[in-house]
């Protein structure tokens, strides 16, 4: 799709049920996601976006509060989700039911205004037309 990336640290937990000393099940739980630099993750957070925009210089930082964003009527190959993100179509679908802001710790829209927004918006006039496609007799 195009050269972006995003971060999130993940705090999750696991539980294993045994009983004489086999294996039964297991319970495995995100107990938050952090969406920027934020508590413990601050200083990786921001070290990883300084490693990666010196290995990756033309790469776009996509702040959650923008990869979360669902458009109606989008649709990717790999999912048959009736709804999708701007996450699902970059990147994929991993971050599940965890978009909702019950699990995410931090800034949403950390990064947004330095690396998301364009301060020139050029052409104001700009519009943009849909046409049908082509009948192909």
């Amino acid at each position: 799709m195009g050269k972006f990336y995003t971060i999130y640290g993940v705090d999750d937990s696991a539980s294993l049920e045994s009983h004489d000393d086999q294996f039964i099940k297991h319970y495995y739980a995100i107990n938050a996601i952090t969406v920027s630099p934020y508590k413990e993750f601050e200083q990786p957070f921001k070290k990883e976006i300084e490693l990666i925009e010196e290995f990756y210089p033309d790469y776009k930082f996509v702040p959650f509060a923008v990869h979360s964003m669902v458009i109606d009527g989008l649709k990717v190959r790999y999912s048959d989700k009736e709804v999708c993100s701007v996450y699902d179509a970059l990147f994929n679908g991993n971050l599940g039911y965890y978009n909702d802001s019950t699990f995410h710790r931090g800034d949403t829209r950390y990064g947004y205004d330095g690396h998301w927004r364009i301060n020139d918006h050029g052409n104001q006039n700009a519009s943009v037309k849909f046409f049908s496609p082509p009948i192909i007799k």
